[in-house]
């Protein structure tokens, strides 16, 4: 087995790469290691949400 720690780089680069996560407060220099949901994490989200709900 690969180490977990390079496996949760590898995975959230992947995240970053398709657009489900941003790194949050990048842009204004602030607190590193939080993300947001960017525009395709956003909508799966949502649906998650709305599938729960149902």
């Amino acid at each position: 087995m690969s180490d977990p720690h390079a496996r949760l780089e590898r995975l959230t680069s992947m995240l970053r790469r398709r657009g489900v996560i941003l790194p949050a407060f990048e842009i204004h220099g602030g607190i590193a290691g939080l993300f947001d949901f960017g525009p395709v994490g956003g909508r799966l989200r949502r649906r998650l949400n709305n599938v729960w709900l149902e």
